[in-house]
């Protein structure tokens, strides 16, 4: 049957006027991930700004069937992140969020302050610098959780404007609201995102070297200075549900009678603090039913709910996708040196002369095959190294490729902190930052 046009007007303009619920119904269960990953950029503190927003239904389920998986509740990483230890020579595959997000907001910081342009390697060296001082696992609260405060309020605030019209009648749309923020509240208050975010050793001593691996044009080297995060720890971190990850949390774990360390506390064979985590998992999947069951029930003032969801989604979405900066995931860190270069070779042998011991460990990732003669005679040399042949056709090409470090005198961008050195400047044609610049800081 084809119904007439005035009819199929009137229809749309009813539906304008006052939208099926079945609309905000559908969206809850779009764009879990969003919430999920909001999560993973805010959590750290007992209040966390995600807010009430379409998703959360799918977030729910999600969560749910993983605390009876793998038991994780941040992401899987975003990022194709490589983590070397360029003390040892060895590298991990990164399976942290967290070191993803590291390295993708730090290229992109990198682009505004180094463009890269058309020069084939970027390495930017780091200092780790003292993380704050409030002790082991312990995030900042920051403009972003004062922002989710508004944000939350401002939806309650709309929730309640049809209830004070009505005289208190039509309170659906506002108890929703106050329901949804309390169990987004909770969820980010879990100690499980601290555990999974946050490695045992927190005064790590090593050289780490972060890139994407092969093919790859920025590399990312953070000198620990026993300040540092043990990266190559969180890249690896194991399951929650294992008791390991639990010893670092006083509150999960309890001291050993025998010996030095902590055991965590277990409850039907599983650690404490993910049974916790499992326990309101599933309390968060009943809720957010309630909530589905209670949308059904709403007749009235529906775009005022669709207006509080778009509100927490656009919200959510932007705290999913910020660009971060490494203090604020505890991992302060001062930029020591930068080098660009055209070739890749050249820039790993800046790197080797400049900071030692950095460059070799990444060459057979940049370079599996068989270095070319010239190559492996620079590599070889260790202290006739402007004598080589490499260096030598790299210097009458230096206006391309820049004069060759070994042929420079010793710079202060050998030095950290903790070792300082007193040497002459280097030559203009060196790319670099100034050491007692801060990064993010």
């Amino acid at each position: 049957m084809i119904l007439p046009a005035s009819d199929v007007s009137q229809r749309l303009a009813r539906e304008w006027a006052n939208p099926s619920v079945a609309v905000a119904t559908v969206l809850m269960f779009v764009g879990g991930n969003v919430v999920q990953e909001a999560f993973a950029q805010s959590t750290g503190k007992v209040f966390t700004p995600v807010c009430f927003s379409f998703g959360w239904v799918a977030y729910a389920l999600s969560a749910l069937k993983d605390s009876f998986g793998d038991g994780r509740l941040l992401p899987p990483p975003d990022y194709s992140v490589k983590v070397f230890n360029l003390v040892s020579g060895y590298y991990r595959v990164n399976k942290n969020w967290i070191i993803g997000r590291i390295v993708r907001d730090h290229e992109l910081w990198m682009e505004g302050v180094e463009p890269l342009n058309d020069n084939g390697i970027r390495i930017a060296i780091f200092e780790a610098m003292p993380v704050n001082q409030r002790g082991p696992l312990s995030f900042r609260y920051n403009t972003r959780h004062f922002l989710g405060a508004v944000v939350m309020l401002i939806q309650l605030v709309i929730a309640a404007i049809e209830t004070i019209n009505t005289q208190g009648h039509e309170w659906g749309i506002l108890a929703i609201t106050a329901f949804g923020t309390l169990l987004s509240l909770v969820m980010g208050s879990l100690p499980q995102w601290w555990a999974e975010k946050m490695p045992k050793n927190q005064a790590s001593k090593k050289i780490f070297a972060l890139t994407a691996g092969n093919g790859s044009r920025d590399i990312m080297i953070i000198k620990g200075e026993g300040r540092c995060l043990d990266l190559e720890e969180l890249a690896t971190l194991g399951s929650p549900m294992a008791p390991r990850l639990w010893t670092k949390m006083q509150m999960f774990s309890v001291l050993r009678s025998e010996s030095n360390g902590r055991d965590a506390k277990m409850i039907f064979r599983l650690p404490l603090g993910f049974m916790t985590s499992r326990c309101v998992c599933v309390i968060q999947a009943l809720g957010w039913f309630l909530i589905l069951i209670s949308l059904a029930g709403i007749r009235s003032h529906t775009w005022c709910l669709i207006a509080i969801g778009t509100i927490g989604w656009i919200h959510n979405v932007m705290l999913a996708d910020l660009n971060r900066e490494p203090k604020t995931r505890n991992l302060p860190l001062k930029l020591l040196d930068t080098i660009k270069r055209h070739k890749i070779m050249d820039g790993l042998m800046d790197l080797e002369v400049t900071h030692e011991g950095c460059g070799e460990p990444l060459l057979q990732e940049f370079f599996p095959g068989r270095l070319r003669p010239d190559e492996e005679e620079w590599w070889r040399e260790k202290e006739g190294r402007p004598a080589t042949r490499y260096d030598q056709i790299r210097l009458k090409d230096c206006l391309r490729r820049l004069r060759p470090r070994s042929m420079l005198p010793k710079y202060n961008l050998h030095a950290t902190s903790g070792s300082p050195v007193s040497v002459t400047a280097p030559e203009k044609d060196i790319v670099m930052k100034s050491p007692t610049r801060p990064v993010w800081d």
